[in-house]
């Protein structure tokens, strides 16, 4: 299954959700591979450390044909869990795809991919923020999309709203298009009023709101610090536990569909 974290505002736990995500789904045994597509690389730095970004090849020279699969792909300290890492050299693909103004610049991951889809249950594509042609590339070789929201509040609605928005638009042009998986609530204090509303909200558009909620955790900070995942870091920790059981959530609902 090839899932596209993404979601149009910056600061809502996209690589945090990948990289836990991912680490919680190598748990369970299901093969697992995490592509970084922003050029800040911090799904890279989180699980390699500074070689994540230093280090190539990285997935832009596998995009432009430099390197193999085999190459760029880079297994983690962690069973099952495998990274494609990124750099900022990836901005530079970024603005030829842009300016390139054509259908098929918008399917060049979704044709590398072919080879590596194979290899894992699961490939998890850690979109950059905002809606530039690597996000686009990220949603058309998609087959499911998540969207964090993170915190729950009327800017991280709004980029939700928006994401979906584009994913209808990209559905139209290049069909069959991703389907939503669902939203994910992260960084959350379920206590709080407000947020319970602004989770609302979106309920009432007819959004499939996740059951798994990842509650605030300042361990999310020290394990990245530690670059490791929270599953390892602090695996008693609510934090590890609500990505596990998302990570329980999701393989169901894409078991269900596939039946």
């Amino acid at each position: 299954m090839i899932v596209a974290v993404a979601t149009q505002k910056g600061g809502s736990a996209k690589t945090t959700t990948v990289v836990n995500l991912g680490a919680a789904l190598a748990a369970s045994g299901r093969r697992t591979l995490i592509m970084d597509l922003d050029g800040q690389g911090h799904a890279s730095y989180w699980l390699l450390g500074t070689e994540g970004r230093h280090r190539g090849p990285f997935v832009h020279d596998w995009l432009e044909g430099r390197a193999a699969a085999d190459d760029v792909v880079r297994a983690t300290h962690w069973s099952h869990l495998d990274v494609v890492p990124a750099n900022l050299a990836i901005n530079a693909l970024r603005d030829q795809l842009e300016a390139a103004r054509r259908a098929s610049a918008r399917r060049l991951l979704a044709e590398r991919l072919r080879g590596l889809r194979d290899r894992y249950s699961w490939i998890l594509l850690d979109c950059p923020a905002g809606l530039n042609a690597l996000a686009v590339n990220a949603l058309v070789a998609a087959e499911g999309v998540l969207i964090p929201v993170a915190p729950p509040e009327p800017l991280a609605l709004d980029g939700a709203l928006h994401l979906l928005q584009t994913v209808e638009r990209i559905t139209q042009a290049t069909p069959p298009g991703p389907r939503l998986l669902g939203v994910l609530v992260a960084n959350t204090q379920p206590r709080r009023a407000a947020e319970r509303r602004h989770v609302d909200r979106l309920r009432a558009r007819g959004l499939p709101i996740l059951a798994s909620q990842i509650p605030t955790s300042a361990r999310v900070a020290t394990a990245a610090a530690a670059h490791r995942p929270l599953v390892a870091h602090a695996p008693s920790s609510p934090a590890a536990a609500a990505y596990r059981e998302l990570a329980a959530e999701l393989s169901i609902l894409v078991e269900r569909h596939a039946a």
